[in-house]
């Protein structure tokens, strides 16, 4: 899925293709806000897992998160 840099409503279609991709996982391991992704879970082990399993989803559609905007393994976060 790639979107095309001349899209006028570029966020909403962006927030719809995360919404799509990541429905599987909505409300029961992470929330999806535009381009912010929150993963949340009880125990450290299952975040791992959690988190495994969302980066195999993005990058199943081609989709990549940037390192350097990632913050993991928090327990606490502003959302």
């Amino acid at each position: 899925m790639v979107m095309p840099f001349e899209l006028s409503n570029a966020p909403n279609t962006f927030m719809r293709l995360m919404t799509h991709v990541l429905q599987p996982f909505m409300r029961k391991l992470l929330i999806v806000y535009f381009d912010d992704i929150l993963v949340y879970t009880t125990f450290r082990t299952d975040h791992v897992d959690h988190l495994k399993q969302l980066l195999c989803a993005l990058r199943e559609v081609k989709l990549f998160s940037n390192l350097r905007k990632c913050v993991f393994l928090q327990t606490q976060s502003s959302f």
